[in-house]
């Protein structure tokens, strides 16, 4: 009977343990339950108008964002049409990240950079792509770590 109790706590602790760091990474939960009630992602809330939306994003030279505690510093970034561009990348942090762009949420993925340890700096290159919205994110953590890109 003590083997069944003890057995029982040590999977209560690692439940508890995994809900904590789950709750660590920032906006994990919001973005995951957004995903199971059927709203399509918060790429497509970012599309729709919201914040961080590709309507609002403002063209800037040159396209910088960095990651620092598993979140990127910038939402939306915009990028000029039919013209091959860099962004910049900044990792902060001493784990691994990267920059991707995808044609949407769960899409086809457009560009890959490299996945690389921090604190470094990396500049990506990112192909010709044409006007639109599109989605960028860290492969690394894709549910919280995201953003809108938009090109025209």
């Amino acid at each position: 009977m003590e083997g069944i109790n003890m057995k029982s706590m040590v999977r209560v602790a690692i439940l508890g343990v995994t809900l904590l760091l789950m709750a660590g990474c920032g906006r994990m939960g919001d973005v995951q339950s957004q995903s199971k009630e059927g709203d399509s992602s918060a790429a497509s809330q970012a599309h729709s108008g919201g914040k961080g939306s590709a309507s609002s994003c403002e063209a800037g030279e040159p396209l910088e964002i960095s990651a620092a505690e598993t979140a990127f510093d910038k939402e939306c970034l915009a990028a000029p049409a039919d013209k091959a561009f860099k962004v910049t990348f900044n990792n902060k942090d001493s784990f691994g990240h990267s920059f991707a762009v995808y044609d949407k949420e769960g899409g086809e993925q457009l560009f890959r950079g490299e996945i690389f340890r921090g604190p470094k700096e990396l500049v990506n290159d990112i192909p010709a792509l044409p006007a639109g919205s599109y989605h960028f994110q860290c492969d690394v953590h894709p549910f919280v770590m995201q953003g809108a890109l938009k090109v025209s």
